[in-house]
């Protein structure tokens, strides 16, 4: 069974017909947002159900305190979940007229030059492609951009301007906000969207196989837009929305450009703490874990970072995510998927590995949920009794729990991004031993190696410099430039 199969296969759907199960919007039936407000609506009536047994149990013998403050709390808990559920409904309302309104075109035009189905859908398959190329620009000379590098704290260098080449990148749905990167980093950028097309061909034939592609699409682009999960329940997107494949479309055409050149970038920091070195030096096996890896862009980029960093060392890469329907995009990608909860731990019995068989923790964009007591203690578990050489950690806020929390069990964390102009933990090494890392090592006195970045700017950094001058806390997109 190919990989496209078998993701079809759990997903309810097929590539020869529509979906067995779970059939979400688009065919006149309950959408997502309605679907999961009737579960959190059952789940609330079975809990007042119970809730007013007990009240009538204890009426007669506490009634003053049941009608009271614990009442009111109670009560001002339901309306407070009423009133997000309310909100998501709502949210939905308008993502499915807008959805019918727009009836994305990424059909239309095929369907309508076609000679047959089949066609039509590989001419749309082949104008996705397109569309999706289009966030990387052509490589263009490049005279006025000085060569810098990059060491511990900060830019420690500048040469003078040399004539190189460069393209225009985006990360956002907009295309807004460029990124600028060299001929190297335009190369990397190019197998990135060949590994793209692979999961956007698997991805377009989960939209077929709905039976209402042009709805489906549209309804996933404007719940990646909305985010009715976050403006509700302060989630970005539910399990469920993940498993939208219209969202997953989306995710697949923007999250890729962020998710893949910010690991890269991490990576880079990493091996400038000299953290990898060990590697060079053997052909022993690599084993990396990929916490929230999603449809595999952190994986990815570690694949082709160890390509040129230690060309001899094989690995053996797997993805762990909460939503089981990435299996088969990560799968695609040639790499191993296991459906896994952070809050379950046991890492290592999940991956039927003993101490010291994982080399690696990746975590992208997971702690922000969960940097809760059990969670820091599994992870710290897994660098002293587990004895992973290292967790590497990519997050959004540039003050993270985890920090401290880690640090408090007597792990060294090693920040990776510039501190000179505030405190930043978007991207840090965790360790048990501090002497793995250059600028943790005691009595070393090296610094960080330098190296001239790949993607220069990422993650972002102008808002550093607009917060110093007074500007506004999202600053950076004003200064948005080269």
């Amino acid at each position: 069974m190919s990989a496209l199969q078998a993701m079809l296969d759990k997903q309810g759907g097929s590539s020869k017909g529509p979906p067995r199960r779970r059939q979400r919007g688009g065919g006149g039936g309950r959408g997502y947002g309605q679907n999961q407000i009737q579960r959190q609506s059952e789940r609330r009536n079975t809990t007042q159900r119970s809730n007013g047994r007990d009240n009538d149990r204890n009426n007669g013998r506490n009634n003053g305190r049941n009608n009271g403050t614990h009442g009111n709390r109670r009560n001002n808990n339901n309306n407070s979940s009423s009133n997000a559920d309310q909100i998501y409904a709502n949210i939905y309302k308008e993502i499915n007229t807008r959805a019918r309104q727009k009836q994305a075109s990424f059909l239309t035009t095929s369907t309508n030059t076609a000679t047959n189905p089949k066609e039509a859908s590989e001419r749309a398959i082949a104008a996705e492609q397109a569309l999706l190329r289009s966030w990387v620009g052509e490589l263009r000379p490049d005279t006025t951009t000085p060569t810098t590098t990059t060491s511990t704290t900060s830019t420690t260098s500048t040469t003078a301007p040399t004539t190189t080449e460069i393209c225009e990148y985006y990360q956002d749905r907009t295309k807004q906000y460029p990124f600028f990167t060299s001929k190297d980093g335009y190369t990397l950028l190019q197998r990135l969207l060949d590994n793209n097309v692979i999961l956007l061909a698997a991805n377009m034939a989960l939209i077929l196989a709905k039976g209402d592609p042009q709805f489906v699409a549209a309804q996933g682009e404007l719940i990646y837009e909305m985010k009715p999960s976050l403006k509700a329940y302060n989630k970005t997107w539910s399990q469920e929305e993940y498993g939208h494949p219209g969202l997953q479309r989306t995710y697949i055409k923007l999250k890729s450009f962020q998710r893949f050149t910010e690991t890269w970038a991490t990576l880079e920091r990493t091996a400038a703490e000299g953290l990898f070195d060990i590697h060079k030096e053997t052909s022993k096996p690599l084993r990396v874990a990929s916490i929230g890896g999603g449809p595999g862009y952190e994986l990815l980029a570690m694949k082709m970072f160890f390509e040129r960093f230690a060309p001899n060392v094989s690995l053996e890469l797997i993805s762990l995510d909460l939503c089981p329907s990435w299996c088969g995009y990560v799968e695609a990608l040639g790499f191993k998927f296991i459906h896994w909860d952070i809050h379950s731990g046991n890492l290592l019995g999940t991956l039927n590995m003993s101490p010291g068989d994982l080399d690696y923790v990746i975590i992208s964009y997971v702690l922000i949920y969960c940097s809760d007591d059990p969670t820091m203690d599994m992870l710290a578990s897994l660098l002293t009794e587990g004895q992973v050489r290292a967790i590497i950690v990519s997050e959004r806020s540039e003050r993270t729990a985890g920090v401290g929390m880690m640090e408090k069990r007597g792990m060294t964390v090693c920040k990776l991004m510039d501190q000179s102009m505030g405190q930043d933990e978007r991207q840090c090494i965790y360790v048990s031993d501090s002497n793995l890392l250059l600028s943790t090592s005691i009595g070393n006195t090296a610094e960080r190696k330098q190296f001239v970045p790949v993607f220069p700017n990422v993650p972002f950094s102008e808002h550093k410099k607009a917060r110093q001058e007074g500007g506004h806390r999202l600053g950076w997109r004003p200064f948005h430039g080269r």
